[in-house]
């Protein structure tokens, strides 16, 4: 893809380097140079490519060998790639970012009939239950939020009308968890 006239970022430097210049080729190093190149990549640490951790390759393995439904994800997905052309969705019929859904009831296995063929739209309204809503916030309840989260729901909650029955929910909790001020006068909990 080219710059438009005058807007190359490196127009500066074209007369300096060219695509396949061979200027340093067979140029003899000094043996300073070479001891300074030398110190100065001792102790670096050269990466290798990306390491997942036991368990993430423990969870690969299981997806690819199909270990909870006999039928690995992974493979069923590219066979119906394979052997099924996507056409569009079957909702509102665009044919644009169509994806493979699962029926709910069904199971993953290599039949055509356990799948539809829905847009990322529609698969995502499709997938996102109120069944999967409730799990997902009951997920959620068990991790504390971070710092600047907490201050961001403050700010957002600052100045808004309470119902009665939300500020006893709030009085009872306060109770059951106490807090105290700390020398600069915030509130930290004990």
């Amino acid at each position: 893809m080219g710059y438009a006239q005058g807007k190359n970022p490196n127009s500066h430097v074209k007369g300096i380097f060219q695509k396949g210049h061979k200027i340093n080729v067979g140029r003899i190093m000094s043996l300073e140079s070479r001891e300074k190149m030398r110190l100065a990549h001792i102790g670096m640490e050269y990466p290798t490519g990306w390491h997942h951790s036991k368990e993430t390759k423990e969870k690969i393995a299981k997806a690819h060998r199909g270990i909870f439904t006999g039928e690995a994800y992974t493979t069923i997905h590219s066979w119906l790639r394979r052997n099924f052309k996507k056409d569009n969705c079957e909702f509102c019929g665009s044919d644009r970012f169509v994806e493979w859904a699962l029926k709910k009831g069904c199971t993953h296995a290599h039949n055509r009939d356990n799948y539809l063929t829905l847009c990322s739209h529609h698969h995502k309204i499709y997938d996102y239950t109120p069944e999967r809503r409730k799990r997902l916030s009951e997920s959620l309840k068990k991790v504390p939020h971070t710092r600047i989260w907490v201050e961001r729901i403050a700010r957002a909650n600052r100045g808004r009308k309470l119902s009665e029955e939300h500020k006893q929910k709030i009085s009872y909790y306060n109770k059951q968890h106490p807090r105290k001020r700390n020398e600069k006068g915030q509130f930290y909990k004990k």
